[in-house]
């Protein structure tokens, strides 16, 4: 009993140590709430439909879209754009380290690069507000 009782000690110190990590990298994101929502790469189509259309979705911590999901941590501004650190994946692949770079056109029109990830080009993808 005197045993069962210290791994459930363990497993809760465990699982709040990772709890109190989860939230400081969430904490760490800066993503204004303007950006926040869903995007799109087609005018008036916010379905995401492949090969086509790209819905791109924005929270105060992360992103993702078609098979990439990015976990975003501190942000530095530069005139219109946002340059967060990140952790992205596509796929199956595993999180590897990189930037992603939101810079702002118009009310409802932003590009989303994504710089420093061997599965990708860092090139600007435009997205309009759904």
């Amino acid at each position: 009993m005197q045993h069962r009782n210290r791994y459930r000690l363990r497993q809760f110190a465990l699982f709040s140590l990772l709890g109190l990590l989860g939230c400081h990298a969430s904490a760490s994101a800066e993503v204004p709430t303007e950006l926040q929502g869903k995007w799109s790469s087609h005018p008036g189509r916010c379905e995401p439909v492949s090969g086509e259309v790209d819905v791109l979705t924005i929270t105060a911590a992360d992103l993702g879209f078609y098979e990439v999901g990015c976990e975003l941590g501190k942000a530095t501004r530069s005139g219109k754009s946002l340059r967060f650190d990140a952790q992205c994946y596509k796929g199956g692949s595993l999180a590897t380290r990189g930037k992603v770079v939101l810079r702002r056109h118009a009310a409802k029109e932003i590009d989303l690069t994504l710089e420093g990830f061997s599965w990708i080009a860092a090139k600007p993808q435009r997205f309009r507000r759904c």
